[in-house]
């Protein structure tokens, strides 16, 4: 009975751990495809019509 306890408190803490990485992650990928439509935009100007 304990051990089934301390198992699922074990994964919940995993999975609570893997959505803040999660987050993380896309937080850090859309800030990266904004900069890069930024450089993207501002190094051709002439593809803005």
């Amino acid at each position: 009975m304990d051990d089934k306890n301390k198992i699922k408190q074990e994964e919940q803490k995993r999975v609570i751990t893997q959505k803040r990485v999660t987050e993380q992650e896309t937080k850090a990928a859309e800030g990266w495809s904004l900069l890069l439509s930024l450089r993207h935009v501002s190094q051709s100007p002439e593809r803005i019509a």
